[in-house]
């Protein structure tokens, strides 16, 4: 399986480029490979849900039943588009998604076994929505699967040869459940045991919060002159 980290070797086209080198792509790592696929995040939607689990048991005459907390459980679902600008990028675009299939299966032992070595887990990052607020690095996850939907009606790339065809649009959907992998929760004291901005990263010139509502609105932080300062382009590199 390639490793797609370089925008130069990946076929991204004048068209599309743009995203990825503002960073906004979606970078997913293998940890039982160590591959890692990027991809531009014209994202389409993205939802992040917490969900706490108790166990219930009913006791005669008691008008409730008894609630045993179990785990809070995280899932992120993020859809967006895979555009192609040209019949590189469609091929390179074919390229990742096989890769990405393929990762999803685990590593076995050798040719001819059965014994696995490796489960499909992965590092996910994605800006400051997906990302270990700790490290900064990506969120170890599981992606329970992927939908790929070429759309149809935006056409195909098909090759000189013509026996093969390259979609120019695609729509991804990505499932991923969170494993979490530093202290969460708080201490006797109510103090939070996991990182202070655990789960998204927010950058200090919009940290301010609004005490209250209506004209005489006060923060609790000096509002800065900028109320949203770009920060300096950096390419992503491996974690």
């Amino acid at each position: 399986m390639a490793s797609y980290t370089d925008f130069s070797d990946s076929g991204d086209s004048g068209a599309t480029s743009g995203q990825a080198q503002r960073g906004q792509r979606i970078e997913i790592q293998s940890l039982a490979t160590g591959d890692i696929i990027h991809f531009k995040a014209f994202l389409t939607s993205f939802s992040d849900s917490f969900s706490t689990k108790f166990e219930s048991e009913e006791i005669y005459g008691r008008m409730d039943p008894i609630k045993t907390f179990k785990q809070t459980t995280r899932e992120i679902s993020v859809a967006f588009d895979l555009p192609a600008g040209s019949a590189d990028e469609a091929e390179s675009n074919l390229k990742k998604l096989a890769a990405l299939a393929r990762s999803l299966y685990p590593v076995y032992g050798g040719a001819g076994t059965q014994a696995m070595r490796a489960p499909p887990i992965f590092k996910v990052k994605f800006m400051n929505l997906i990302q270990n607020t700790k490290t900064g690095q990506g969120l170890v996850v599981t992606i329970q699967g992927f939908d790929f939907k070429p759309e149809v009606e935006n056409g195909f790339f098909i090759s000189a040869s013509g026996d093969s065809m390259s979609p120019k649009l695609v729509k991804l959907d990505l499932k991923m459940e969170v494993i979490h992998t530093h202290s969460l929760g708080s201490d006797t004291t109510g103090k939070f045991r996991g990182p202070s901005q655990f789960p998204f990263r927010v950058p200090k010139a919009v940290q301010g919060t609004t005490a209250n509502s209506g004209a005489d609105k006060t923060t609790t932080e000096k509002t800065p002159k900028k109320a949203v300062q770009k920060a300096k382009g950096k390419k992503i590199t491996n974690p």
